[in-house]
């Protein structure tokens, strides 16, 4: 932390508020609501208060696993090792920083390195709002500590339904853009002007792929090998119980766990298909029917 200069305004946890002095500042949260004010139309409001009580309470064991190094919470153990996989080592939890006039906010994590990373929990990453608040971050950030922003981290830990956690590199939004946003809102403006400066920018291309793909297939290959090990080793242990089965003439295994039954081998029909149309074409066209099929992701891993 004696690189970071401490910012004077002070946060209100309770009322999530932040003051410098008898001022109260605006949040950077309002900005990205304000540009995106759909984000999360719909959800009944205990929802989002559920999500938020989760998605606080997993910031939380995320701060006290990175004092202590441990932790018993699958998620954050997850949050660890990709961390160290992505060479993030966290060096403040929750700084304020803040122009010291309009407006504050608290980056969820400063890296060692420079990084800045924000912690989310929600069912989907909505990449251009964490883009944005990111990068109105970074130039907070840099304009407090005289220090450069190295890169800019969205690190996903959804609950287990809604995917696997992920640590995302964002594009950064220049500084003078990031300040334009800023004043159109704070000056009572609509969006209008702020999404016609942010639809300039190509911030989600070719490159950003590339990145994403890195990380997503580096976790693919390793599922893959492991999804492999667990297959080969499956049935080996089924080959072992049908060669029990077999020579002990045992149909059926049983307990309150498990069944494990012997089926009798059979003689299985099916049409021949090249043959039925190659010797009789009507009757295979009138029996054809045509479906449509999804789009899907062939992966060779070499």
């Amino acid at each position: 932390m004696s690189d970071l200069r401490i910012s004077p305004v002070q946060f209100d946890a309770g009322e999530h508020t932040y003051r410098l002095g008898e001022r109260e500042l605006k949040g950077v949260t309002p900005i990205i609501s304000w540009l995106y004010p759909d984000t999360y139309q719909g959800i009944p409001e205990e929802v989002l208060q559920r999500a938020a009580e989760y998605g606080t309470m997993i910031h939380s064991k995320c701060q006290l696993a990175d004092a202590i190094g441990q932790t018993d919470e699958p998620v954050v153990v997850r949050y660890m090792e990709l961390m160290k996989a992505a060479g993030l080592v966290p060096l403040v939890h929750e700084y304020t920083v803040s122009d010291e006039e309009n407006i504050a906010s608290q980056i969820d994590i400063v890296c060692q390195g420079g990084e800045l990373c924000d912690i989310k929990t929600t069912s989907k990453l909505h990449r251009m709002n964490v883009t944005i608040q990111l990068s109105i971050y970074a130039w907070l950030y840099e304009m407090q500590t005289g220090l450069e922003a190295k890169g800019l981290y969205a690190v996903w830990l959804p609950k287990e339904q809604y995917g696997q956690p992920m640590i995302y590199e964002m594009p950064r939004i220049s500084s003078d853009t990031c300040q334009f946003i800023v004043e159109e809102y704070l000056n009572g403006n609509d969006n209008t002007k702020a999404l016609e400066a942010l639809e300039s920018i190509d911030l989600f291309g070719e490159n950003t792929l590339q990145k994403d793909s890195e990380i997503m297939m580096s976790e693919y290959i390793r599922l893959d090998a492991e999804n492999k090990r667990i297959t080969e080793r499956m049935n080996e242990i089924k080959a072992q119980l049908m060669d029990g089965m077999m020579a002990t003439d045992t149909k059926t295994l049983s307990t309150d766990r498990y069944t494990v039954s012997l089926r009798a081998a059979s003689v299985r029909k099916s049409i021949d298909s090249k043959k039925l149309k190659a010797e009789f074409p009507d009757v295979y066209a009138q029996c054809e029917k045509e479906s449509v099929t999804a789009e899907t992701i062939q992966i060779k891993i070499l």
